[in-house]
């Protein structure tokens, strides 16, 4: 019963450690995320600026 008990507690810590590198895995993600929408809403923006000039200084 020792020997199941030890393997038991074995894949316990392998599953905490998991969840964590899990959890910090998605902070990453998130970050990632979070900048690439800011970089794109500026590219959005600076587009849609050209279109409005574009179209307002046509003669």
């Amino acid at each position: 019963m020792s020997e199941d008990n030890k393997r038991i507690q074995q894949l316990e810590e392998r599953i905490a450690a998991l969840e964590a590198n899990s959890k910090q895995h998605k902070k990453q993600d998130d970050t990632v995320r979070t900048i690439l929408y800011v970089v794109l809403g500026f590219f959005a923006v600076m587009f849609i600026i050209g279109i409005i000039q574009f179209i307002s200084g046509g003669h």
